[in-house]
């Protein structure tokens, strides 16, 4: 069973990588994308025993790394990409943890884009309030609280290198890895 799902997770991260080449007309560098893939199919194996977990968490990979490398080449994340979180969040439904989780995922963004006059954009507001809505409330706020504190270092490096200016950077591949993490240790 695990060797079939190790496979699929194979098979899906190349169809995945040659998706996002496709899709941005691009040479972009990131041939790992169906290793990072495997790597998340395997923690996650690890991490759980129940089907709906593992399915769940299987689908939120694919959304977030494509949503990830999307946002890491283009600084952009269209709306489209929302919807499947969206429908992963129908995996296992439970529909008061999922307007809570959206409302978690979407509240604190959007006044922080307030807040900063536009800091925080647009694509990372809806990406929480999808997110929100695909892990719950609990699982969110955490997966936020991991991916800041995990971008952290970079952050600070990237503005020593570039003394002192402050350079627009992917958020999305932060907050997605912290909340995929959160979705683990939620489970």
């Amino acid at each position: 069973m695990r060797t079939m799902v190790y496979l699929a997770a194979l098979a899906s991260g190349i169809v995945v990588e040659l998706i996002l080449r496709r899709c941005l007309c691009k040479n972009p560098r990131f041939p790992f994308v169906a290793l990072i893939f495997v790597l998340t199919c395997s923690v996650l194996l690890r991490a759980s025993d129940d089907p709906v977990t593992i399915v769940k968490g299987f689908f939120l990979s694919i959304g977030m790394i494509v949503i990830s490398v999307y946002d890491g080449l283009t600084h952009n994340i269209p709306n489209v990409l929302m919807l499947p979180l969206l429908a992963i969040g129908l995996i296992g439904f439970n529909p008061s943890m999922s307007l809570l989780g959206l409302i978690a995922g979407f509240l604190p963004f959007l006044l922080i884009a307030l807040l900063t006059k536009g800091n925080i954009g647009g694509g990372d507001i809806k990406l929480m309030a999808a997110t929100g809505f695909a892990i719950g409330p609990a699982a969110v706020i955490a997966g936020v609280l991991i991916g800041l504190t995990a971008s952290m270092p970079y952050r600070l490096i990237s503005r020593l290198h570039h003394h002192q200016k402050l350079n627009p950077y992917a958020l999305a591949p932060w907050l997605c890895s912290g909340c995929f993490v959160a979705y683990l240790l939620n489970h």
